[in-house]
């Protein structure tokens, strides 16, 4: 009769390699589990705007806004913190007349938005927004977007399975791909993907080699709408982001609030003609 020494060797060995010595108390050696290896966590940061700022290791900025059919960025205001809503709504404005701060004209294009944010329970991150038009009118493209260096996707995006490579030279169409999407990855040089986002109800989006216009930079543009908009009716946007290998927490932000405590040392400001730098000291 035959065992098979050869193959119960390697059981063995792999079964005692897992394993680290570590002392025990009578001087001997105990196996000990190697601990498993952490997954990464990123942080989902909403701002001003409705924009999302996604942390390390993906590093990303979301921002919403439109460009007026003379291709002017107006960027949204508001949404910072959310709303009294029970869902944690948050409420944005893009005004199409001007930049924040400027009246609007009368009779200009004001886009009305909401936006909420959660964690998805399984690591990712969802991002509901909506734009409401205030009347009839043109746009040339409403957005999300975000601006990734080069070097961060030189394998390219996968769309629905389909490569879109970055070319080592600037490419003759700055517009890499425009159309509808369900399923988008970021793929670094190594061809692995570290951003990957999941759109539930198909999106529109652009991928753009900037490079043509002197920036080493693509942009990504996830459309609310292009073109003709009309009064009432809601253009949403919604995606789910998502960190392969490990997971998006949503960070939220918080008023601070400085109030006098046993460290603070009291001050009494001097009088306007009052000498206060003592003579000898570092300020004199």
């Amino acid at each position: 009769m035959k065992f098979p020494f050869p193959r119960l060797f390697t059981v063995l060995c792999t079964t005692v390699c897992a394993f680290a010595d570590v002392p025990t108390e009578d001087g001997g050696q105990a196996p000990q589990a190697t601990p498993p290896q952490q997954l990464a966590t990123a942080s989902a940061t909403p701002g001003w705007g409705t924009s999302l700022s996604i942390s390390a290791p993906a590093q990303a900025f979301f921002r919403v806004g439109a460009y007026t059919d003379a291709w002017k960025f107006r960027g949204a205001s508001g949404g910072a913190r959310t709303d009294a809503a029970a869902d944690g709504t948050r409420a944005f404005t893009i005004d199409m007349a001007g930049n924040s701060g400027v009246n609007v004209a009368a009779g200009a294009l004001r886009l009305d938005g909401s936006a909420v944010f959660a964690e998805t329970g399984d690591g990712g991150l969802r991002a509901e927004w909506a734009l409401v038009p205030d009347r009839d009118g043109t746009l040339a493209e409403a957005m999300a977007e975000t601006r990734l260096a080069l070097g961060s996707v030189a394998g390219g995006f996968r769309v629905d399975g389909r490569i879109v490579t970055i070319s080592p030279d600037v490419p003759r169409n700055a517009h890499l791909y425009r159309g509808a999407a369900s399923h988008l990855e970021a793929l670094g040089a190594d061809g692995a993907p570290w951003l990957q986002i999941d759109f539930p109800e198909t999106a529109t989006i652009l991928i753009q080699d900037n490079r043509s216009w002197g920036s080493p930079v693509a942009t990504l543009r996830l459309f609310f709408a292009q073109g003709k908009v009309e009064a009432g009716h809601v253009y949403p946007l919604k995606a789910v982001f998502r960190l392969p290998g490990g997971s998006i927490r949503l960070l939220e932000n918080s008023q601070v609030v400085l109030e006098a405590g046993p460290d603070w040392i009291p001050y009494a400001a001097a009088a306007p003609d009052e000498n206060w730098i003592e003579p000898g000291s570092a300020l004199d």
